[in-house]
């Protein structure tokens, strides 16, 4: 099979898999919502029963398209491809700032740099303002409980009235980070294009950038290794003090009495 066969052929299958795998979630949405707006709100066996036989249909050519994949994947193998070498802009910036000797690098190259680090701040200061804007509203409304209280008619009105001020401010909040996210990688690549100026005229002698880069790598290890040191102490300890068991215990209630699984 030609590798352009192929492609198309992944093509197909990933957009077909896709189209199914949104059909099956708003399925299982609209199923949760009937449970709740069917009874007295709580999930039962009978009640996920017999909401799912409605939706069995979707759920199954879901599962058949994901087994599809997979014979597919054995079937005709993708190629493996090789990657390009290119490095993000903050480790090439990261990297090569160790070879630059910042005694001879000139001052308004140095400005020009921490011009961007303090552009990148604020911007993201102003994207987590924005943020916080947005979400102390929505988490007022979604605390009040009062907002919540139609449990005997179903929560449907009151969770689709959540929805409308909650789903706004998580676009609103989405897409500052978008934009500010986009700003701060050209940010970067200026940044970049400043520093491999800097390479050029303050170059630093290799022992300096070699010493540097070994001290980096190693305090790098060294707070993987403590960190997994206190995890593993951590885990010790919940077996020992039974946490372990009350976490499982806990599990299983709420997969038989909330959720109505188990």
């Amino acid at each position: 099979m030609s590798d352009k066969k192929q492609r198309i052929i992944y093509l197909v299958y990933g957009i077909i898999q896709s189209v199914l795998t949104v059909a099956c979630g708003v399925c299982l949405i609209m199923a949760s919502l009937a449970i709740y707006d069917g009874g007295n709100g709580a999930y039962s066996r009978e009640a996920v029963a017999t909401q799912f036989e409605k939706i069995l249909i979707p759920v199954l050519l879901c599962l058949t398209g994901v087994v599809a994949g997979i014979v597919l994947s054995l079937v005709s193998p993708r190629k493996a491809q090789k990657p390009k070498g290119q490095m993000a802009p903050a480790d090439a910036i990261r990297r090569l700032s160790l070879r630059i000797d910042p005694v001879a690098c000139p001052a308004e190259l140095t400005a020009a740099r921490k011009k961007e680090q303090t552009l990148r701040l604020v911007l993201r200061l102003m994207a987590a303002t924005v943020c916080i804007a947005v979400a102390i509203p929505a988490l007022v409304y979604l605390f009040d409980l009062t907002n919540f209280d139609n449990i005997a008619e179903g929560l449907t009105e009151d969770i689709v009235a959540a929805m409308a001020l909650v789903l706004p401010a998580s676009a609103v909040g989405l897409s500052a980070w978008v934009v500010v996210t986009l700003a701060c990688h050209y940010s970067l690549k200026r940044e970049l294009g400043i520093v491999k100026e800097a390479l050029k005229v303050a170059p630093a002698q290799n022992a300096e950038v070699a010493s540097s880069a070994k001290k980096s790598g190693h305090a790098v290890w060294i707070i993987r290794l403590a960190v997994l040191a206190v995890a593993i102490v951590f885990i010790i300890l919940g077996i020992v003090n039974g946490g372990m068991n009350d976490v499982l215990q806990k599990a299983i209630r709420i997969c038989t009495e909330c959720i109505g699984l188990g």
